[in-house]
């Protein structure tokens, strides 16, 4: 296959503008780093099918494509930062509703009681809104966001 693409880029395309030195820096990086798999057209040949199975480059599942918690997010100070806040505010919503709950059950005045309900019903709303952002901190959406309008 590599035969067949010729052995050096460079002679084969014209990059004419300056604009298109990113591209003849990538097709460099590319061959310098690919670990033999190079690019169409390159000078480092296709490799075998046994050889692709085990590369990072080969295809994906859609739960390895999604996945943001190992990829990024333990990676990066901010987002583990809130990952970690999330799942504190979550756990202290979940107590906040089980004890909101358990008072209004044992409280008999109806204003009292009905006060509680709605700090149960508000602290759910937390939790729930705390659960949403811990999901997102580790599986992503396969569309960007930027490509859903």
């Amino acid at each position: 296959r590599g035969e067949l693409l010729g052995a050096d880029w460079q002679r084969r395309y014209y990059l004419a503008t300056s604009s298109d030195s990113l591209v003849a820096a990538y097709r460099v990086w590319l061959d310098r780093f690919s670990n033999g798999r190079g690019a169409v057209g390159s000078s480092i040949p296709a490799p075998s099918m046994n050889t692709r199975a085990n590369s990072p480059l080969s295809p994906r599942t859609r739960a390895q494509l999604v996945e943001r918690l190992e990829s990024h997010t333990r990676l990066c100070v901010c987002c583990n930062t809130a990952l970690q806040r999330a799942e504190t505010l979550r756990t202290w919503a979940c107590a906040a509703v089980l004890c909101a709950l358990v008072a209004g059950l044992l409280l008999g005045h109806g204003s009292l009681k009905l006060a509680m309900c709605a700090s149960a019903l508000v602290c759910a709303a937390v939790a729930w809104g705390s659960s949403k952002l811990v999901a997102a901190a580790q599986v992503g959406s396969l569309v960007p966001p930027r490509n859903m309008n």
